[in-house]
This record gives C-alpha cells, structure tokens and sequence, in this order.
C-alpha cells in the first residue's frame, strides 16, 4: 500500500508516492518514474516520526509530512537498515544478532540515540545520522555495569571506550549476552592456542588468552612480556607447520619485537585459525598470510596506526584480497559486492591509501630478493 509524503533530494521537491518493502525505499514524484533508494547504500539517517532525512551517495534525501505512516516507517527502518548496511559493508558477524535500543556515547561525547546488533563477535553501532560502526568483542578490555548511572560502559585494549545507557528492562540481558560472547570468544582462543602453541606451558597459555584473542593484531614484545618464550614457540610451531615458514623467517630477521605483530583469524566451526605477520621497517610494512598458500605478501607504507587497521581485516572476517587492492571501477560483476566497502568502509578506506602493491611467491629467490631490496630503501621494487 503507498503513502504520500514531501520529498526533497538535490534538484527536486514535491508530494510523492513511497512505499517500503524493508530493503527498499520507493519513491514516485507526480508525473516521474519512480526512484529506488536501497537501505543497503544508505549512509545514514536521523528524523523524528515525521520528518526524516537520509545520506544516500554523497548527498541527502528528505521524507516529510509522513503523518500517521510516520511512526512505523521510522520504527520499521531501525529495525533493518542497521543490518542491511552492516552486510553490504561486510562487517556484520557470526550468529544471529541480538537488537536493542539504547543511548550510547564514546568517550566523553554526549549521549546519543542508538540501535545495536550485538552478533557472537561485534556489536554495530548504528547511531542518528552516523553510518553504522563495528565494536569488536575480542577488543574489549572490560566491560562494567553502573547500578547508580542504569549504564554500562566498555574500554577497549587501546583504552578507547563507550558507554550505553536507557536502555530500561533489557540491561541485564545485554550484559548477559555480552558477558556470553565474550567468554566464548576467550574459550575459541584457548582452543586455538592450545593446538598451535603446545610447548608453552600451561601458565603461559592462559596469560596469552586473556589478551591475545582472534583479530587482535599483538606486538611480539607485549606476548614475551605475558608469555616468556612466545617468540621460539610460534617458530617452532605455528609458523613452522604453515607453507610460509620460510617466508616468516626472512620477514622476522633483524625485526624488533616491538615493529612486529601476530594475529590469527577466528574460524568457527572447527576451520583451522590462519596466523598473520605484520612487520614494519621504518616507512614500510609487510603483512603475510603464514598458513595459506593463496595470499601474496601485502606492502604498505604507513606509520603506527598500521597493526590497528590490519587486526580490523582479521576481526572483520570477511578480509578479500580484490576489495584491499583492485580499483574501484574493477570491483563489478563477481566482484560487485566488494565495491561499497572499498569505496566506504572508513578501515578499508586508509588501508587502500597505504597500499603500495603485492609481492607474489611464485619464486622464493625472487621473493626474497624484492623484500630485501625494499628494506634498503629501494622504492622501486
């Protein structure tokens, strides 16, 4: 059934005709074909139950005089756009999502009105005018619950953090359900740690998976610190068992432990963990793919911020090699999926502007001989 509304985009302003199917915005101006609006490429919206405004590819679409249609559009559009704009930008996460209506802040910002899909391994944010934004489970610190304030706050390993509140009833079934994540994702890490890494001691295992969990990209320095032997143990093991042995001893040669970082993807039901090195000398980093064969060795030239925007591609998932280094207007057909998030995923983004090329492994001579000269300050390699 359609509704009538003011609608108002660059270029025109008129009554229409709309009407949603929950994936899609119709809109019929009088005497016009009738224009699509997918909640998937919407960028953001805000409003009250009667007038609302939407980013939508660079520009900004208005629905006004919505009257009695108004309520339940706006309710109707919380409920779905968060998780359909999550999908198109392949962040969404593992298991199906729990929502809740809340009010959230970060940092010392001001509270805001807030949607959030708390799946098995992120929380997306979808805040009034904002694109959604994933939280990652395995980045959280600590979680607390004010009893005072009705709120509930996280900080994050980087001491950045959050802070929920309104959300009435539903609180204690939001820490309960976080608190269950979060505990599942550090018993995932345990397993996987325990298979790859079993000349550490017991002790050692554990101190690791308090903090080492899938997606966090983590200094070596910072796991010696936690977990003396870390180092000689992932030679020994992990790297050892992978197809990239060899490369991973090249990379790790005269690299500080404070310049390198490992990480592992999280593979549910059962799949193997791929670990990840990233090593930065000075201006350059190397990150590698040490357990399959596939993935080249990914140059980037980029300054502290890299190990964050890395971990966020093995947090995410749904890391693809085409959306990291294709251009854009490569990213069609098959590879139509990957365009959005190339074009606005804001970690992708920055990655994509720091990347400097791949170094293919079909020859390991050669392979070394590019990585050396590239260590030397030798930019045309």
């Amino acid at each position: 059934m359609r509704s009538t509304a003011v609608f108002s985009r660059p270029g025109h302003f008129g009554r229409v005709d709309w009407e949603f199917d929950d994936r899609t915005i119709y809109v019929t101006p009088q005497g016009m074909s009738t224009e699509t609006y997918p909640l998937r490429q919407i960028s953001g919206f805000s409003g009250d139950d009667y007038t609302l405004q939407f980013g939508y590819e660079g520009h900004q679409f208005t629905l006004s005089r919505l009257g009695a249609d108004g309520p339940t559009l706006r309710e109707r559009l919380l409920r779905r756009w968060p998780l359909l704009r999550a999908e198109a930008l392949c962040i969404d996460g593992g298991g199906e999502p729990e929502y809740f209506t809340t009010q959230y802040a970060a940092g010392e910002q001001e509270m805001r009105p807030c949607t959030v899909l708390l799946y098995d391994d992120v929380m997306i944010l979808a805040m009034e005018d904002c694109d959604v934004t994933p939280v990652y489970l395995s980045s959280l610190s600590h979680v607390v619950r004010d009893e005072s304030a009705y709120s509930v706050s996280f900080v994050r390993w980087d001491r950045t953090g959050g802070t929920f509140s309104r959300m009435g009833a539903r609180t204690d079934e939001f820490v309960s359900k976080l608190d269950e994540t979060r505990r599942c994702l550090a018993a995932e890490g345990a397993s996987t740690l325990s298979t790859h890494l079993p000349t550490l001691t017991p002790s050692a295992r554990a101190a690791l998976t308090a903090r080492w969990l899938p997606g966090e990209m983590i200094p070596l320095a910072a796991l010696e610190a936690g977990a003396p032997g870390i180092r000689n143990a992932l030679v020994a093991s992990w790297m050892a068992i992978g197809p990239r042995a060899k490369e991973a001893e090249v990379l790790l040669a005269g690299a500080s432990l404070e310049q390198t970082f490992v990480g592992y993807e999280r593979r549910p039901d059962g799949e193997a963990s791929p670990l990840w090195l990233l090593v930065g000398r000075e201006w350059q980093w190397f990150l590698e793919n040490l357990s399959e064969e596939t993935y080249a060795t990914y140059r980037f030239s980029a300054g502290p911020e890299m190990p964050s925007l890395a971990g966020m591609l093995l947090k995410s998932q749904r890391f693809s090699r085409e959306a990291l280094y294709l251009p854009l207007e490569e990213l069609a057909g098959a590879r139509g999926d990957l365009a959005m998030p190339a074009a606005e995923l804001p970690f992708l983004m920055q990655l994509r502007e720091r990347f400097q090329g791949r170094i293919i492994h079909d020859d390991f001579a050669v392979w070394r001989e590019t990585i050396t000269r590239i260590e030397q300050g030798d930019r045309s390699a």
